[in-house]
């Protein structure tokens, strides 16, 4: 492959708490802490940029997870990070239509996904997410429960150190 995206889905609170992915029956560690997912993500993307490929997404289906510590964290591993910062409904991610999305962008022979024009199309492709998401969630809003969705280029995540160690 030359993109790839990562879904994951499970019990979120990665800062703070360290219970991301809790595993109470695991023998050894029960989660996941903020570190060791940066570390493997960064592993990751190192081992595919030697094969010419690209990691494009990495998506949190968890509650509390969009934070700017988890986004500080991951800085450097995929281009974008697709979370939310309070509860993460089942059902409220439209996978099925997502993965459709990507596939007929894939097949597009008219869409350059490898090459200079890859950015901007790569960039719409995380929107159309995105918006998928929010589009599939608004019954829950509209039946009073929050929802929050966050959609942040890594990339640009770097610049914030400064500012946030002035606060």
């Amino acid at each position: 492959a030359k993109h790839y995206m990562l879904f994951m889905l499970g019990h979120g609170v990665v800062v703070g708490n360290d219970v991301f992915m809790l595993d109470e029956h695991a023998s050894s560690e029960q989660s996941l802490t903020l570190t060791d997912l940066a570390d493997l993500l960064g592993e990751f993307k190192h081992s595919i940029e030697l094969e010419g490929s690209t990691f494009d997404l990495v998506s949190f289906h968890s509650c509390s997870v969009s934070s700017l510590e988890v986004a500080y964290e991951l800085r450097g591993t995929a281009k974008y990070m697709l979370a939310s910062q309070g509860p993460a409904f089942v059902g409220s991610w439209p996978y099925r239509q997502i993965l459709i999305r990507i596939f007929n962008a894939l097949e597009d022979k008219s869409l350059k996904v490898d090459g200079p024009q890859r950015d901007p199309i790569v960039r719409d492709l995380m929107f159309e997410i995105y918006h998928s998401c929010m589009r599939n969630s608004a019954d829950y809003l509209l039946a009073g429960y929050s929802f929050q969705l966050t959609l942040c280029d890594l990339d640009r995540v770097q610049g914030l150190q400064k500012q946030i160690s002035e606060l």
